[in-house]
């Protein structure tokens, strides 16, 4: 009988195959369409600080040891994260680039690379946050017993939330892009359904996790780590939407992959 480690650690390495494969049907299919028209610019790129806020959170709880410390004194147990959480993420992070990098450099055809300017704000506003933040964690300390201090570790737990965040608003471009198209011609279903999978790994292992820490499934624990969680949550219903979108509007989709391209640019342009 497989223990609930090993249990664990196959859902691990499973949610992380999803998630990681998840990003390339994307990149296959543009390559393709010889087009991009199907991704919403402002999804990949408030895709991107979410990603870097999520790598950065979880480098700190995993090898930064005066957080991991601290975590252990407010919780009496180490973050439920693992080193393939990581790595997805790391990998989710360097695709996204690549993906990014197919808007510009992959002579695809021409097409509206316009940012919205709520994106630009939110983009700008996370960015001089996280600085001010950052600043905290070394401007504030024992040695200043009239300020507050503000340690990594809630760097770390708010990054866990910008994440969140920004999964949360990160989809909604994409939404209206396929709504306003009225099509999901150049966006992977494939992707969602290696979407949703993960996120249904995710917090199984989660459960079991919790359940292997201290013999029981508490809720606070499952908040306590609620990047993690949040993450995937944000991810399940998300997908939902998208594979209702699907629905309607993949009898739009020509399964020859040869759809003319330039209704695309005037939807993109109509857009901006």
């Amino acid at each position: 009988m497989i223990s609930l480690e090993r249990l664990s650690n196959l859902l691990g390495v499973l949610y992380v195959t999803a998630w990681s494969i998840s990003v390339y049907p994307p990149l296959i299919l543009n390559y393709k369409l010889k087009s991009s028209d199907g991704l919403s610019v402002d999804f990949l790129y408030l895709n991107n600080i979410g990603y870097i806020a999520l790598v950065t959170s979880m480098s700190l709880l995993l090898y930064n040891e005066q957080v991991r410390q601290l975590y252990f004194q407010y919780h009496n147990y180490y973050p439920l994260l693992t080193n393939i959480d990581l790595i997805y993420s790391s990998h989710g992070l360097l695709m996204n680039i690549v993906t990014i990098s197919q808007l510009y450099f992959w002579g695809f055809a021409k097409r509206s690379t316009h940012i919205r300017k709520t994106t630009k704000l939110i983009i700008t506003g996370v960015m001089i946050t996280m600085i001010i933040l950052s600043y905290l964690c070394v401007g504030t300390g024992v040695d200043k017993p009239y300020i507050i201090p503000f340690t990594l570790l809630d760097l770390a737990i708010i990054l866990s939330y910008v994440k969140i965040f920004m999964s949360i608003i990160k989809y909604i471009p994409q939404l209206s892009h396929n709504y306003k198209r009225k099509s999901v011609v150049g966006f992977s279903i494939l992707t969602i359904f290696l979407d949703l999978t993960g996120g249904i790994l995710s917090i199984l292992q989660l459960f079991i996790d919790s359940y292997i820490m201290t013999g029981s499934l508490k809720f606070d624990i499952l908040i306590n780590n609620s990047g993690k969680l949040g993450l995937s949550f944000v991810t399940l219903f998300f997908d939902g939407c998208f594979i209702y979108q699907w629905l309607i509007y993949e009898k739009n989709v020509d399964k020859s992959l040869k759809l003319p391209l330039d209704i695309y640019t005037k939807s993109e342009e109509a857009l901006a």
